[in-house]
């Protein structure tokens, strides 16, 4: 987590403008800041780096539990874009990049996708 926090919070170009990880990393960075990043000032300096250097921060192959969401956004300003996606088929469902996202939803299917609910069974 440190050497994440690292890159993300570097102004040595290449400097980061999007950053993707599954929800198991975002847990873990904010689990880091929790422990390490304490002083008001550090955290302003965390929130306003990340507000005015980052454009996008997206979650995705796995359920984003809400309380992680809403702490990231508190750390760095960004609400994560949620999607949902596999090697195999590339990216199928977003939240939008503008406008509402719904926290534990991983969005409506992309155009040119379509999605259906099944069970085991096929129904």
């Amino acid at each position: 987590a440190q050497m994440v926090w690292k890159k993300i919070l570097s102004s040595q170009a290449p400097r980061i403008s999007v950053f993707m990880a599954v929800p198991t990393i975002y847990a873990k960075l904010i689990e880091y800041y929790d422990q390490h990043f304490t002083q008001p000032h550090v955290q302003d300096f965390v929130h306003a780096f990340c507000q005015q250097n980052i454009r996008l921060m997206v979650s995705g192959s796995a359920a984003l539990p809400v309380p992680v969401l809403e702490k990231w956004k508190s750390i760095t300003g960004h609400t994560l874009l949620e999607r949902y996606g596999m090697t195999e088929i590339g990216m199928a469902l977003s939240n939008p990049l503008h406008g509402v996202r719904v926290p534990g939803s991983v969005g409506t299917p992309l155009p040119g996708v379509e999605v259906r609910i099944v069970t085991g069974t096929l129904r």
